[in-house]
């Protein structure tokens, strides 16, 4: 039987199929990629809903990957792409999953498939969007979550400006874009904060290093 730690990447990776096919397939797919996205996002409120009843008691897993970069020397470190499930992280997957089916859903309506251009577009942006929200919520350690949340941000920017040929939509997104830039700085100063001392980004431990924290920072 395959493990849940096993399936977590599938989880991201669904929507972000999703987001590939109605980029490139456009026009060849039925509702425009309409139909991609809402069996792509409940793929993963399944998987989501099975990681939730495995760690229902309590339990909790962390799995490693790919690792993608290390260093040598009296301080080692590494940054890898992992996934942290545990009861929390696992509510917010079905919680995420739940809101951006409904979304998914509820398109098929408010998106009228004759009036609109550039559908699969709105589309792919949508899986793409799903994707980060999910890959920021199993996110195992600081630098990964960065990346995921950068990534909620460009989403959000694209489908604010969707109808970017109206004057208003353009104008909504670039603010939107800008003001959470100015958070995201300080986002990336705590991940280099954290990193500095412990030598790793990850959430559930340190690295190894000849003096404690405290003997460092004094020097």
């Amino acid at each position: 039987m395959v493990s849940a730690s096993a399936l977590a990447p599938a989880i991201v990776l669904l929507p972000f199929v999703s987001f590939v096919v109605a980029l490139f397939g456009r026009e060849y797919l039925p509702k425009r990629g309409a139909f991609g996205g809402i069996a792509a996002t409940a793929g993963s409120l399944a998987l989501s809903l099975w990681m939730l009843l495995s760690v229902r008691n309590g339990t909790a897993f962390q799995e490693t990957y790919y690792t993608w970069a290390t260093g040598v020397g009296s301080q080692p470190w590494e940054l890898t792409f992992g996934a942290l499930i545990d009861p929390l992280s696992a509510l917010m997957l079905v919680i995420v999953s739940v809101v951006a089916l409904l979304v998914h859903v509820f398109s098929l309506g408010y998106m009228n498939d004759e009036g609109e251009r550039d559908l699969p577009r709105y589309y792919a942006g949508l899986g793409l969007f799903t994707a980060s929200m999910l890959g920021f919520v199993i996110a195992d350690n600081l630098l990964m979550a960065f990346m995921f949340f950068e990534l909620v941000g460009l989403c959000s920017y694209l489908l604010l400006g969707f109808h970017f040929r109206e004057p208003g939509p353009p104008s909504a997104a670039q603010k939107a874009f800008l003001v959470t830039r100015f958070g995201d700085y300080f986002f990336l100063v705590g991940v280099v904060a954290v990193f500095t001392p412990f030598g790793t980004p990850t959430f559930t431990g340190a690295g190894s290093f000849p003096l404690p924290l405290e003997a460092r920072l004094t020097g």
